[in-house]
């Protein structure tokens, strides 16, 4: 119920994704709530991937592990977080299993999910997504949308945990 005290930011690190930020940002802000900054991954991530010395992504198969570590930073880093408690996860697996667990695990209230575009896959993904998550969710969530200013093809699109 609002005010939202936890929410997810589940991000794959592009600018549409990104743009769901502000929208996770001002409902912590405004509820005094936490953001948990959720990344799902096709590999294993180790869990201090955060403040693991640079000599570990050396070898050519840690690279990756480089980058996501850099854009988890990057998105920390970003002014509308300032002053609000995030906190990075970083998991294995699938989206919206991965998500779904997520809610259940961090005592979610709401989820930001951003999607592209007017019509065809991107608003289909996103819809599916979120009745994913729906169905996966033990308790009642009830989703709602919000063009982005940013862009008039962005829709950001939120499930409200109760």
């Amino acid at each position: 119920m609002y005010p939202f005290r936890n929410i997810l930011f589940p991000t794959d690190f592009t600018s549409h994704a990104r743009a769901a930020l502000k929208y996770a940002a001002a409902f912590a802000r405004q509820g005094g709530g936490r953001v948990v900054l959720f990344s799902v991954q096709s590999a294993s991530v180790p869990a201090n991937l955060l403040t693991l010395p640079e000599r570990i992504f050396e070898e050519e198969q840690n690279r990756w592990l480089l980058q996501v570590r850099s854009q988890v930073r990057n998105l920390l880093a970003d002014p509308m977080f300032d002053g609000i408690e995030v906190e990075p996860v970083i998991v294995e697996g699938e989206p919206a299993p991965a998500i779904a667990k997520a809610v259940r695990q961090y005592n979610i209230d709401l989820v930001t999910v951003v999607t592209h575009g007017r019509k065809g896959l991107c608003v289909l993904f996103g819809v599916l997504l979120l009745k994913r998550l729906l169905l996966r969710r033990p308790a009642r969530c009830s989703p709602f949308a919000r063009r982005n200013t940013i862009s008039s093809s962005t829709k950001a699109i939120a499930a409200r945990c109760a």
